[in-house]
């Protein structure tokens, strides 16, 4: 629904920005400032010298982000990937979130009206949280969201329960059957007044 409306937006950069944040994960303001000569085209990559991070670092393109940066226009005219301000993006985010929040009242579809809560570094968000859905390790992730350390990457992995109690009896199913240990009992044996115990 979100992107139903940034579609709408009348700088046609707007929805490929937004769509290329959420492959890459990459914060508004670094997208804003990287350039055509940045791009790695047989990489798949483009280099970012300035990063939050203090550090330089890679963003990863995805099929899909790449494609994105193909069909930019201004390639020729050399400069930014994006141009476009940081003002301007902002301003069309904000008024299609809240198109967006008003046409899912409309419909009667309460469950998504929070989408006029959205920032757009949620889509950072759901990036990172994506790599770790699909079983990244954290050092993977981190060199996808050029995190440069732990502690402030975990703050976008969300614990799933179930999958864990899944894995636990998965790997419980791995290994050998052993004797359930019952009160007055060692190794499946039971140990007369707790007092002798078979070597």
């Amino acid at each position: 629904m979100l992107f139903a409306e940034l579609i709408m937006a009348q700088d046609k950069i707007v929805p490929l920005a937004a769509q290329f944040a959420l492959e890459t994960g990459c914060r508004r303001s670094e997208m804003l400032r990287v350039e055509w000569p940045d791009y790695d085209t047989r990489g798949s990559t483009i280099w970012l010298a300035d990063a939050k991070n203090g550090r330089g670092r890679y963003i990863l393109l995805s099929e899909q982000a790449q494609k994105i940066v193909e069909a930019l226009p201004g390639r020729a005219q050399g400069g930014k990937l994006f141009k476009v301000s940081g003002n301007q993006l902002k301003k069309a985010f904000e008024y299609a979130r809240a198109r967006a929040a008003k046409r899912a009242e409309s419909l009667g579809r309460l469950d998504l009206v929070s989408v006029g809560t959205l920032r757009w570094h949620d889509f950072r968000h759901e990036a990172i949280s994506r790599c770790f859905d699909a079983g990244w390790t954290s050092e993977q992730v981190m060199d996808f969201s050029g995190h440069v350390d732990v502690k402030s990457l975990l703050r976008y992995r969300h614990s799933k329960v179930d999958e864990s109690v899944a894995r636990l009896r998965a790997l419980k199913k791995s290994r050998p059957a052993t004797a359930i240990l019952l009160p007055g009992t060692l190794d499946g044996k039971v140990v007369e007044d707790h007092a002798s115990v078979d070597a």
